[in-house]
């Protein structure tokens, strides 16, 4: 086989019921790239040993284990055996979409001041379809997004360089948000892209839908942008507790808003997911509360649906003119 172009990390824990279909995803996604996949195994104790097993004979596949250290390390780990020049990204409970791996392969190939490209969503909630992305594809427009704390690229649904990362040393030690924090560093030393193609079924799950939890991604989104700030203006860089010492009250209150809306938010999707008039109805007042608690999301979320709305709208009246 060579040596692959691509080395795709899969990092997991406890996702037995899902990790089959992500694997096969990956394996069947593009016969024409050579790439391997490095599954690690972050110390589950679910046992998957039986859906490994499937892929014991197959040479892309590597499996890794180490003990519960969290998914900065597993990358990190994977990213010191990757054989690739190009690293992608997967989650286990994710699906990648076929062509994804050749489609983002093609782009940083052909772009050399890409560092690293996303792609858009499928947004999946109990097997149901509830939303689609519209991610900016270019430069400027990602990187004010990332900087205002938007989400405007999706982590396991990356490509990026990985000679570039390792100069960089790989994922930091925070936990939480460490894509926030890598996506902003490349920022600084070459081009993020999004391909306008879906590249990625991304399921929304119950531990994702949790405002605890939320709390502490938003205060390290708040950190990696503070950090991306002080490297810009050659200041200090601060680690998450100098960060919580040196907050104001004011970003703090802000960020359980954010974090409370965005809780509040999935649970209307994982409601709208049901397909049933009285979940539909639940939806709609828990995406009012999502509102309530943080209207500048909301209004992002009004502006994003005016634009495709209107996308969708253009592209109808130019079809229904070619056709005359």
């Amino acid at each position: 086989m060579g040596e692959p172009d691509v080395s795709v990390l899969l990092p997991f824990y406890d996702s037995r019921s899902t990790l089959l279909q992500a694997v096969e995803s990956v394996l069947s996604n593009d016969d024409e790239v050579n790439f391997e996949l490095i599954l690690i195994d972050d110390g589950s104790t679910d046992y998957p040993e039986p859906v490994l097993e499937l892929f014991r004979d197959d040479a892309r596949v590597t499996v890794l284990r180490q003990e519960n250290r969290g998914l900065a390390r597993a990358l990190n780990r994977g990213l010191k055996e990757a054989r690739g020049r190009y690293i992608a990204r997967m989650d286990a409970d994710d699906v990648s979409v076929a062509g994804r791996l050749g489609k983002q392969l093609q782009h940083l190939d052909q772009t050399p001041a890409a560092v690293l490209v996303g792609g858009q969503i499928t947004r999946v909630v109990n097997q149901m379809v509830v939303d689609n992305s519209n991610f900016p594809t270019e430069h400027a427009e990602i990187l004010n997004g990332l900087l205002a704390g938007r989400h405007v690229m999706c982590h396991p649904a990356v490509m990026f360089r990985k000679d570039v990362v390792a100069t960089l040393g790989g994922y930091w030690s925070h936990g939480v948000a460490e894509d926030w924090d890598l996506f902003l560093r490349l920022a600084e030393v070459g081009e993020l892209s999004n391909l306008p193609d879906t590249v990625l079924n991304y399921r929304y799950h119950a531990g994702s839908i949790n405002s605890r939890s939320m709390i502490a991604v938003r205060t390290n989104i708040a950190l990696a942008i503070e950090n991306h700030r002080r490297r810009s203006s050659g200041e200090v860089e601060l680690n998450p507790e100098e960060f919580r010492t040196v907050s104001t009250r004011w970003r703090k209150i802000v960020i359980r808003f954010e974090s409370a809306s965005l809780a509040v938010y999935r649970r209307a999707l994982s409601q709208r997911s049901a397909g049933k008039a009285a979940s539909r109805l639940k939806s709609a007042l828990l995406l009012l509360v999502a509102a309530l608690l943080y209207p500048p999301f909301a209004i992002r979320r009004v502006a994003r649906a005016v634009r495709v709305r209107a996308a969708g709208s253009w592209s109808s009246r130019v079809n229904s003119f070619s056709r005359k």
